[in-house]
């Protein structure tokens, strides 16, 4: 329902953008019309020549003569070409086309018409030349834009003429009149109508073919086009197809060019004037439903805002957005929302967010400009139609445009490439169908573009009052003080005098004067100069942008005004200097590359404020009922007296902070502004009811205020917030959060002339009000300043700032715990690639030196590290403790809501300050007290610790920080990673920049301590993905370079990716590491790399062996992590030569030898060989076939041959055996008895020694008795033997062997009446376990048999290692390693059996002490499981995942972890088996009698189980036999083939079959059995029965016994249901996967493991997965099975992955077999395979001897380098290290450079290798799957694969070939040999890389050169030339005129061996050329 919801929403969507947007507002209708004309098209002749019908009709030519009372021009070839130059800014264009302007008017609009002409067809002149009538309305793209113009902005251009007073007397010259083409367009003034439309009247054409002249005179309505172009771009397309009909009378244009006139033509709605705006804002104040209120906004608002936005009613608009930002503080939420989605929308100039906000992603300037959107093909399935058929919607800052897509694009990708961003500001877009014009709302989407600097900036934030010397600060402390004191005085003098009150007036005249002289005194009018001179100093510190706080205009005859009390938003504050003065301040630092930013505030002073905020200010009403001023500054959390707050209901207000925002920038070309407290704009509160609702009572009950004044919201309730903050759930998230539209306005406003401006939105939520707008913040085009830093570490050093912990769960946990939870809270919801300013602090908090104290040092570390452009704040960059204030900003009292009263008197802290310890001070909420009072008391608490080394210390910090963040683009620019750590003090990360190549490791000690960590590197190699292992990795130290700590070491991927990194960092000390991969390769790098590295691990191995002797708990060393075993690796998984593999084997020994290690002691610890049974079978394959060979092959290499041992230590392993309560077909109950029978099984084909003991019970699960007697196996019974427990048992013993495996049954009825005897008392349920557990070793012990491992099977078998390890059986199994498996270990399966006391105290039965088998929870519960966990070496289960669920949420995972290293591997089935099986199942029932007989009498019968066709007649077979109707292979059809009972889940199907049946039509097979002992067995069979009655073509169920059909069913299946509910090991799913079939299935156990949801991107995965067991989750999961299968490329994929996930138990088996070897100590190998290799080998061994002698002769140890090439023979070739990817690709290999400049080449000279491109061009139309290269370097031998290029149609490889030799080559294409000869070529001695080959299009190259005048398309041919090297070009003549949808581009390569050669080719060109290659210099062709 959820999906249809969804269906149908989409469809409101786009029928509601086809109604409204920028195609025309009748785009249905459009689409009916075109759909009738072109049935009529299809009715007449399609090759009717239009041409005729002008020829038949005569024009004169005074029709021709345009009528100068009308405004007219003629097109202008020479505006075209820079109007469509993509290259120039604004003003270059500027210059570039006035000259061009060939025009006769002074009238602004009838230039800006001339202009605009010109830019609609700036590259689509040639239209009017070839009169193209076959343009069908499907394929609008000859009109697209091809490219985006952002310098064309006919607003500015139009201005720039008229402030320059630029006039145009333009006249036609005589020789002018004969130019062959002649395109007028004349304007005729008049109202809009549908004469306007016809092409016989707006069009009259003259065209002399003898003269060839063509005359055209097109009449256009001058109110329509200049409606047009007043949309910014939004109607241009539907403008020029509106021309184009009336040019060419394409009738498939006239629908499209109807709808653009109806669109003007039609006045559907009146203006929206004041009276109208009023008469809104009487219905929004009436009480309205929720229908109303959608009626009102969403269709009558909405449509009205883009009517008057088409129609460029700028009075009506006004009063829309008037309306709108009085309804966004409207009391009803619902109204409110609605309304900020109308502002976006009418901000945005289109409707695309209407029902949904756009998620954004931030882009930067200079960024590439590219826009993919994923195409998903039609049901048509011509993909190159459909992907090509539509276009793209762009909105951008300067216009709209429509933009054709890149021709060559990804297979499911539509590219849009578009140059790069170059001015800041929204660009949205959506994707078009060109065929209907409808929007495709899914694609829709929004870059937010900031400046790129943003990045890179230190930002420093100065109050500029602090610039005051010490001096005058006491100067105005003393005119402070004796203005209070007279204050004082006369306040005590009681009332005034009549004396005194004739002395007002001149008191109050001369106020003035008494404050001015006070700012005298303070002597602060040089402050802006103070400034102006420390921009030097700052800019040498590293800081790079200045945000200067208190420069705005304020309040100067007050005192102590604050920098935010500001009376003009707009001017600087003029006490501190002139405005030049400040200006000289942006001008230095432009000179120094800093940026200045300033604050802008949201509210303004209460005192002395500019006279155009006084119409804007709120009130309130106190207690009394009288009207106040609203005080305050943030508006809810600190409300000061000398700020007020503006009425953000109220339009003005808006405008006036954009005009006062772009005054600023205008008068002092700031870099960006300061938003204080964003998360607050606009402040709009709750209007106060009770007032503004007053009735007046002696007025008939007349409201006091009318229904305007009442929306306005003049008179508020403070502190209630009611606007947009409070119009969503912003806190919760619980629905989509649309962009601040204050915000919206601002940022677009000031962008539009100040495309680079840069806003700073502060988040400051330090009492947790504002919870995620943050994030809707940088949504709406700011930049976020946030407080995590001090936040987080005031709580970890337990200071309290007054912020409450927004995440009190981390509050006391780890550093690096802390900051991570922040970091992802708050870039949760972020837009991708957000950018945040991080504050060190604010004007309220102490510093960080102060706060912090040796703390401050890691504080500023993290400050510049992290993943945040850091904000510093006045002194603390100097290390200073306090602030050099002239006062205090904040001593002005604080009022609350009701006028509250004021604080206590600051003397009487001041008094007491040596009664608070500093304790009270960090353990309370500091901000109780005044910044300069906790100063103070800090500093005098605390003079021990803070000196001015200290200080000194720090400010270097800040410096030295900085200049590293400026020089490393991995602290700019890269990912962020927290690396877990297990130190609560230290905070460690990563910060990886791949495309830069460097990364940043960075430990941070914030402990007092030294600490230690272990630092993983493996997220950097997440980044670099398929490396190769030679890889050379370098590693920097960034920090403590002044002590001479510096260094820079090499390693390789293997040794620093694989393994964790041990650090000891000093206390408040950081280790900052720079990691990088080595570029280019480098020969004599690698070498001495890998000598370093072998030198050091075999040091560490030689002290480890010397330590474990004397100490056998010594530290473990990782052999795995080295650069010899990522050989060996390496050697295996690629299956390399022999030779290659003895070289490897000898190198290695040699270097071990020098430290006197067996290589075998190396070996047995490489866990990748002992844990992997490939690795391992591959190894021994090498061992054994070097020991194939004779010894005089190893002459020269005798160490080589030292290893015929190894074999045979390996193989020795020793008996197994496996003691279990069920087994197989005897007595198997549940999936253990099967998993035994066949693991064994596999084990003993293996060549294992296998035993089993099991319980021969008196009855099976099946109630026979005597079931060994009648076996096929001839079970005999040996002897019997007793055990003691309570009494004396006896048991007869019965002996069988199958497949090699020794089976072995124990008889006592007594004791084993039947399995699990769970009905009978628990007393006995234990006697059965402990004789278990006694009786199975007492059996070994009978029959002589010690086994080196035991492998006990669940609980029943749970006291088998206690009574083996308990000295029961002496030391017989003291050597014995006892493995316990773990089955199904849920609740009440784990062992757990009550018993009764007496049982314990007379130990009669167990004989085992109590502590191993009582329950440690319950000590009324005995625990078998528990006991075997805790005798036991080693515990495992049958599932990887259930492996992990067990260690996270069993009873006993405490136990289980104990365990290092447990196993755990999922079942699997018998393949081979299966697959015989199933061509059985095929030939009997899916192939024809005579198929077969012809076969088998060719003997060519061959089957294949994934044939299509074969699945189809399963289906077939299915769908008749059990739902009797004909095959339907549309329909899905389900099978579930398990027990029917509510674990096998069948209560999901029968629940929900009715609803699947009736919502898809599937079909459902059941063929289990039913479990007639479950408790709801009658509910199914009732429930199954009316099923199949009411849907016998839907549903079937086979209830009695499971079918014979089972393999037919799997097979023919399109899903399995695999539903069960707690089986851990089940192997159903297979069976359904070896058929080919995937399964929806539940995750549990092992199912988890196996089943993998299909992802339709990377195309992996083999079914369908549901977590919760629920009728929701199981009806999606089907629905999503129903989208795959319809989808059917997608689910032949999802099939043949599910065949190939099939798990063969003998791989399983092989995995048990390693983990028991490993036990052991030994290694594994499967020995068959081995010996099966061996002797292949050996029967051509005399050849195979002589190759590897060859082979050897070559080997020089010395110069040896490992082959990672696969194939390639030669030793020292650049080649051989290529590594996998483009990250490090020897493409760029430069031989004259080395790494590291003092690395000097001391080897023998060698042969030089340099890399050569091989390029095949793929010819037009054909396609390949695989192309390779083989050449006559290697005698033809290998054969390279090509990769392929899908943007260029070319596949291409690079080979390493030795320089100065001939060589042939040729390719195979799809394996066969190419038509051609060899090709040959020489690599020359001055071999220069190829230049890569480029693609040009003619129209985007810069390269071109046109020498006629005459545009290419011109019917007289032209000439095209490319500019070469050397004074080369190539010349173009093209004889023909373009056609229609041509396109042109050069390929070409430049070929410097010899000379100078090119080989160029044209693509995609069906012109005759004529082309050369010519010298200008020589004046000849080449």
């Amino acid at each position: 329902m959820e999906e249809q919801k969804d269906l149908k929403d989409q469809k409101i969507m786009e029928e509601e953008f086809a109604a409204n947007s920028e195609n025309g507002e009748e785009a249905e209708d459009v689409q009916e019309e075109s759909e009738e004309i072109e049935e009529e098209f299809d009715e007449e002749d399609k090759e009717q020549d239009d041409s005729k019908e002008d020829e038949s009709i005569p024009v004169r030519d005074e029709e021709l003569i345009p009528n100068k009372e009308n405004f007219y021009f003629q097109l202008n070839n020479s505006l075209l070409t820079p109007l469509n130059n993509d290259s120039f800014t604004t003003q270059e264009l500027i210059e570039k086309i006035i000259p061009e302007i060939k025009l006769n008017s002074k009238n602004n609009e009838e230039i800006g018409l001339y202009i605009y002409l010109h830019f609609l067809f700036r590259n689509s002149y040639d239209i009017f030349l070839n009169s193209s009538k076959n343009i069908s309305h499907k394929d609008i793209f000859y009109f697209l834009d091809k490219k985006i113009l952002p310098s064309f902005d006919l607003k500015k251009i139009l201005q720039y003429i008229q402030d320059n007073s630029i006039e145009f007397n333009y006249k036609e010259k005589e020789d002018e009149n004969q130019d062959n083409n002649k395109i007028i367009f004349e304007f005729v003034k008049k109202g809009i109508n549908q004469d306007d439309i016809n092409p016989v009247l707006c069009c009259k054409k003259k065209i002399d073919k003898n003269q060839k002249i063509n005359i055209i005179k097109i009449l256009l309505n001058y109110n329509l086009i200049l409606k047009s172009m007043n949309t910014k771009g939004q109607h241009d397309l539907f403008t020029k197809i509106y021309i184009m009909y009336l040019f060419t009378k394409n009738r498939h244009l006239l629908p499209i060019s109807k709808s653009f006139i109806k669109l003007f033509s039609t006045q559907k709605y009146k203006p929206f004037t004041k009276e109208v705006y009023l008469s809104y804002v009487d219905k929004f104040l009436k009480e309205k439903n929720d229908t109303e209120i959608n009626e009102i906004m969403e269709k009558d608002l909405k449509d009205q805002i883009k009517y008057f936005t088409d129609n460029d009613d700028q009075t009506s608009l006004f009063y829309i957005e008037k309306l709108l930002i009085q309804l966004i503080g409207h009391y009803d939420i619902k109204i409110r929302k609605k309304a900020v989605i109308l502002l976006n929308i009418f901000y945005d100039g289109h409707t695309f967010q209407f029902y949904e906000p756009f998620y954004p992603e931030i882009k930067f300037l200079k960024d590439n400009f590219n826009i993919e959107i994923e195409y998903k093909e039609t049901p048509d399935g011509d993909e190159e139609k459909n992907k090509f058929n539509y276009f793209l919607f762009l909105s951008t800052p300067f216009r709209t445009f429509f933009i054709l897509p890149d021709r060559i694009a990804c297979e499911d990708k539509i590219i849009f490439n578009l140059g790069k961003f170059k001015y800041c500001g929204f660009y949205d877009y959506v994707l078009i169908r060109a065929d209907n014009l409808r929007p495709q709302l899914e694609t829709k989407g929004r870059f937010i573009v900031q400046n790129n600097e943003i990045t890179t900036l230190n930002i420093h934030s100065i109050m500029v009052d602090s610039f005051i010397n010490s001096t005058v600060a006491n100067n105005a402390k003393e005119a402070r003080d004796s203005k209070d004191n007279r204050e004082a005085s006369s306040s005590r003098g009681g009332g005034s005098t009549s004396k005194e009150k004739k002395l007002k007036g001149s008191r109050k005249n001369s106020n003035s004067k008494s404050k001015s002289n006070l700012i005298n005194t303070l002597n602060v009018s040089n402050m802006y100069n103070n400034i102006t001179e420390n921009i030097k100093k700052y800019s040498k510190q590293g800081i790079n942008a200045l945000y200067l706080i208190g420069v705005l205009d304020r309040d100067n005859e007050i005192m102590n005004s604050s920098p935010y009390s500001v009376i003009d938003r707009c001017n600087i504050n003029k006490s501190y200097g002139t405005e030049n003065e400040f200006i000289n301040i942006v001008k230095e630092g432009q000179k120094n590359n800093m940026k200045i930013f300033i604050d802008l505030l949201s509210r303004v002073s209460s005192s002395h404020y500019h006279r155009k905020y006084k119409n804007l200010l709120l009130n309130y009403t106190d207690k009394q009922g009288k009207v106040q001023m609203l005080y305050g500054a943030q508006g809810i959390s600190l409300n000061y007296e000398d700020n007020m707050i503006l009425n953000y209901r109220d339009i003005n207000a808006w405008n006036l902070l954009i005009d006062d925002t772009l005054r600023l920038c205008q008068k002092y070309n700031i870099s960006g502004i300061h938003l204080d407290n964003a998360q607050l704009w606009p402040n709009i509160f709750s209007i106060d009811f009770d007032e503004m609702f007053r009735e007046e009572v002696d007025e008939g009950n007349i409201r006091r205020y009318t229904n305007y004044e009442i929306i306005n919201g003049k008179i508020v309730m403070p502190n209630e917030e009611c606007g947009f903050w409070n119009s969503f759930d912003i806190e919760n998230l619980s629905e989509d959060i649309y962009p601040n539209p204050l915000f919206i306005k601002l940022t677009k406003s000031i962008w539009e002339y100040y495309p680079e401006f840069i806003f700073i939105g502060e988040f400051n939520d330090k009492n947790l009000k504002y919870a995620n707008r943050h994030f809707v913040l940088s949504k709406s085009g700011l930049i976020p300043k946030i407080y995590i830093f001090p936040e987080v570490f005031s709580h970890l050093y337990d200071i309290n700032l007054g912020i409450e912990p927004l995440m009190p769960s981390v509050k006391k946990n780890s550093i690096n715990n802390m900051l991570k939870a922040y970091n992802e809270y708050f870039n949760k919801n972020m837009p991708l690639n957000t950018q945040c300013i991080i504050s060190s602090g604010n004007d309220i908090w102490p510093y960080p030196n102060l706060l912090f104290g040796n703390g401050a040092i890691p504080y500023i570390t993290a400050l510049f590290t992290m993943n945040y452009i850091p904000m510093t704040f006045m002194e603390e960059i100097n290390g200073e403790l306090k602030r050099n204030y002239p006062y205090s900003y904040f001593e002005s009292s604080k009022i609350k809501k009701d006028n509250s009263q004021r604080r206590p008197n600051n003397n009487n802290v001041k008094e007491n300050q040596d009664l608070i310890d500093k304790s009270e001070i960090m353990n309370s909420t500091i901000c109780k007290y005044n910044i300069n009072e906790i100063e103070n008391i800090l500093i005098k608490k605390s003079n021990d610790i803070f000196n001015k080394s200290n200080n000194l210390l720090i400010k270097k910090h800040y410096e030295q920080m900085r200049l590293l963040r400026q020089n490393h683009k991995s602290l700019l620019y890269g990912k962020l990673h927290f690396i877990k750590n297990e130190n609560s003090k230290i905070l460690s990360f990563s910060r990886i920049d791949f495309e830069d190549n460097e990364n940043a490791i960075i430990a941070i000690n914030f402990g007092n301590e030294p600490l230690c960590v272990d630092i993983d590197f493996n997220l950097i190699q997440k980044e670099y993905k398929d490396l190769d292992v030679n890889t050379i990795i370098k590693i920097e130290n960034w920090n403590n370079k002044e002590k001479g700590n510096q260094y820079t070491n090499y390693y390789f991927m293997e040794e620093i990716f694989s393994r964790a990194h041990h650090l000891e960092i000093m206390p408040y000390d950081s280790i900052m590491l720079g990691v990088s991969l080595v570029k280019p390769f480098n020969v004599n790098l690698y070498r001495k790399t890998f000598s370093d590295s072998l030198s050091e691990l075999c040091k560490k191995i030689s002290e480890h062996l010397k330590k474990n002797q004397s100490n056998k708990n010594a530290e473990e060393i990782n052999y795995d992590s080295n650069i010899i075993s990522s050989q060996l690796k390496f050697l295996l998984n690629n299956n390399l030569s022999l030779c290659e593999f003895a070289k490897w084997l000898n190198t290695i020994q040699s270097i071990l030898s020098k430290y006197n290690l067996k290589y075998f002691d190396f070996f047995k610890n490489l866990t990748f060989i002992s844990e992997n049974w490939r690795n391992s079978t591959q190894y021994f394959k090498y061992i054994s076939l070097l020991n194939s060979l004779p010894p005089k092959s190893f002459e020269k290499y005798p160490k080589i041959y030292l290893y015929s041992e190894i074999i045979q230590k390996s193989s020795n392993f020793g008996s197994i055996c496996f003691i279990t309560p069920e087994i197989g077909r005897w007595s198997g109950m549940t999936n253990l008895g099967k998993t035994i029978d066949e693991i064994t099984h596999c084990l003993g084909l293996l060549g294992q020694d296998i035993y089993v003991i099991s319980p021969y019970y008196q009855k099976n699960k099946d109630g026979k008795t005597n079931y060994l007697e009648s076996d096929r196996c001839g079970f005999i019974c040996l002897n019997s033997f007793d055990i003691t427990l309570d009494k004396k048992y006896n048991f007869e013993i019965y002996f069988g062997k199958l497949h090699g495996v020794k089976l072995y049954f124990i008889k006592n009825d007594e004791v084993f009446p039947y399995p699990y005897s769970f009905k009978t008392p628990h007393e006995f349920l234990l006697l059965q376990m402990a004789v278990m557990g006694k009786a199975s070793l007492a059996l070994l012990s009978n029959i002589g048999i010690t086994p080196s491992l035991i492998v006990s099977n669940d609980w029943f078998t749970g006291l088998v290692p206690a009574f083996g390890k308990g000295g029961h059986f002496g030391e017989t199994f003291k050597n014995t390693i006892f493995f316990h498996t773990l089955y199904n270990f849920g609740t009440g399966n784990e062992g757990s059996v009550k018993f009764n006391s007496n049982i314990i105290q007379n130990n009669h039965i167990f004989q085992i002490e109590q502590d191993l088998i009582v329950d440690k929870r319950n000590k009324n519960l005995i625990n078998a499981n528990q006991c075997a966990l805790l005798k036991c070496d080693q515990w495992g289960t049958i599932s990887k995942n259930y492996l992990k669920e067990l260690l996270e949420k069993s009873n006993l995972n405490a136990l289980l972890k104990k365990f290092p290293r447990p196993f755990g591997c999922s079942n699997g089935i018998f393949i081979k088996n299966k697959v015989k099986k199933l061509k059985d199942m095929i030939k009997l029932n899916l192939l024809d009698e005579n198929i077969i007989q012809n076969a088998n009498d060719n003997n060519k019968m061959t089957i294949d189980i994934n044939n299509e066709e074969y699945k189809k007649r399963a289906k077939e077979r299915i769908q008749e036999k059990y739902f009797g109707q004909k095959v339907n292979d549309s329909v899905l059809l389900l099978s579930y083939s398990n027990e029917i009972s509510a674990e096998g889940g069948i209560y999901l199907i029968l629940e929900n079959a009715e609803t699947l049946i009736q919502n898809y039509g599937l079909q459902i097979l059941i063929t289990g059995k039913i479990n007639l002992s479950g408790q709801k067995h009658k509910e199914y069979i009732e429930a199954i029965e009316a099923l199949t009655k009411k849907y016998p073509y839907n549903f079937f169920a086979q209830k009695k016994d499971y079918t014979s059909d089972n393999i037919l069913i799997n097979y023919g299946s399109d899903f399995g249901l695999v539903l069960i509910q707690s089986e851990t090991g089940s192997t159903l799913q297979h069976d359904y996967f070896i058929s080919g079939t995937p399964v929806i299935a539940y995750t549990v156990g092992g199912i988890k493991d196996t089943v993998i949801e299909y992802n339709i991107i990377d195309k992996k995965g083999n079914g369908i997965l549901f977590d919760n067991v629920d009728n929701n989750n199981f009806i999606s999961a089907i629905i999503r099975a129903v989208k795959l299968f319809n989808n059917r490329l997608e689910y032949e994929q999802c099939r043949l992955n599910a065949f190939n996930s099939t798990q063969d138990v003998m791989d399983v088996a092989r995995a048990w077999a390693t983990e028991f070897y490993r036990l052991k100590g030994k290694i594994f190998f499967d020995n068959n395979e081995v010996e099966k290799e061996t002797l292949e080998f050996n029967k051509n061994l005399e050849e195979k001897t002589q190759q590897f002698d060859d082979e050897m002769a070559k080997y020089n140890d010395k110069n040896y380098i490992f082959n990672y090439d696969t194939g390639e023979k030669n030793e020292n070739t650049q080649a051989r290290h290529k590594p996998k990817t483009n990250s490090i690709s020897l493409e760029n290999i430069d031989t004259n450079k080395n790494e590291s400049e003092n690395m000097s080449d001391n080897e023998d000279e060698e042969e030089i290798f340099l890399n050569v491109s091989f390029i095949y061009e793929v010819e037009k139309g054909k396609k390949y799957n695989l192309i390779q290269l083989s050449g006559s370097w290697d005698n033809w031998k290998e054969k390279t694969e090509l990769k392929y290029d899908p943007l260029n149609n070319r596949w291409k490889c690079i080979k390493s070939l030795p320089k100065g030799k001939k060589f042939l080559y040729k390719y195979l294409l799809d394996g066969n040999w190419h038509a051609f000869l060899d090709k040959e070529m020489t690599i020359p001695e001055n071999y220069v890389k190829p230049q890569p080959k480029q693609k040009k299009n003619f129209y985007k190259s810069k390269l071109l050169k046109i020498y006629n005048k005459d545009y290419l398309n011109c019917p007289f041919g032209r000439v095209v030339e490319i500019a070469l090297p050397f004074g080369y070009y190539l010349k173009f003549d093209f004889q023909k005129p373009f056609e229609y949808w041509e396109w042109l581009g050069f390929i070409f390569d430049i070929d410097f061996s010899k000379g100078f050669d090119v080989f160029g080719k044209i693509m995609l060109c069906k012109l005759d050329f004529i082309a050369e290659i010519a010298s200008k210099k020589e004046g000849k062709n080449v």
